[in-house]
């Protein structure tokens, strides 16, 4: 008898950031960032969407967010600095077996992409999938697929400060894990910023959505590539 394993995304939050403090919890269209990246994670084909957010002073702001934008979210607190052991944590608790690694910093991730991206993980078997081993997306469209089990094997395998910080800093670089990259084959558009870390990036994303306000319904990256070049109508929250 195959058991289906049970995937679940796990998305990093925490209000501390050195470069723009309280990032996603400031509004666009009188919602909070992380209120369209909710969107979009409930549109992921998995049977979880955990949040695993930073025990810092200020937490409590996320989780009200979370908690008002979806009903169905599961949210575990952890460590602020060891990231992976947040992540790791968060999945056991769930027991979650395959991990789909977001960040909330990413609003405009795709879950058109990261869909593809579980079929691929499963049908090849993968320990390890992501689409940021070589990097040809936009940058803030960055994914990881991985087994709890990598994570685990990881976890013990390597200390190092960075594996901590940095979740899969040491499957990316190990060749113990069976990995897999998925490339924008058209061409290099990594010069394309939808991450958000500076104020300019915020007033970039405000000017986005308060224009195409479509982006908090349905999204995929090339949808919002012909958004961005002017090639869509658009509908503005400021009507």
């Amino acid at each position: 008898m195959i058991i289906k394993k049970k995937i679940g995304v796990v998305c990093q939050c925490r209000v501390s950031s050195k470069r723009l403090k309280n990032k996603i919890i400031l509004k666009i269209c009188g919602k909070p960032i992380l209120f369209y990246l909710i969107n979009r994670l409930k549109k992921i084909k998995c049977d979880k969407i955990i949040f695993a957010v930073a025990d810092e002073l200020g937490k409590e702001k996320i989780i009200d967010i979370i908690k008002n934008s979806f009903d169905k979210s599961a949210i575990y607190v952890g460590s602020v600095n060891n990231v992976l052991e947040r992540t790791l944590q968060a999945s056991n608790k769930f027991e979650i077996d395959t991990i789909i690694r977001v960040t909330s910093d990413c609003p405009f991730i795709d879950p058109h992409l990261i869909n593809k991206g579980i079929k691929i993980f499963e049908k090849k078997k993968l320990d390890y999938l992501s689409n940021n081993l070589k990097k040809t997306f936009p940058l803030g469209l960055d994914f990881e697929i991985f087994s709890t089990d990598a994570l685990n094997k990881s976890s013990m395998l390597s200390k190092h400060k960075l594996n901590k910080e940095h979740v899969t800093w040491f499957i990316k670089k190990s060749k113990k894990f069976k990995k897999f990259n998925i490339s924008n084959t058209h061409y290099d558009e990594r010069k394309i910023r939808l991450t958000l870390d500076y104020m300019s990036d915020y007033l970039n994303f405000k000017k986005i959505l308060e224009n195409n306000l479509i982006l908090t319904r349905e999204f995929s990256w090339r949808k919002l590539k012909l958004l961005l070049q002017n090639k869509s109508n658009k509908e503005s929250c400021k009507k």
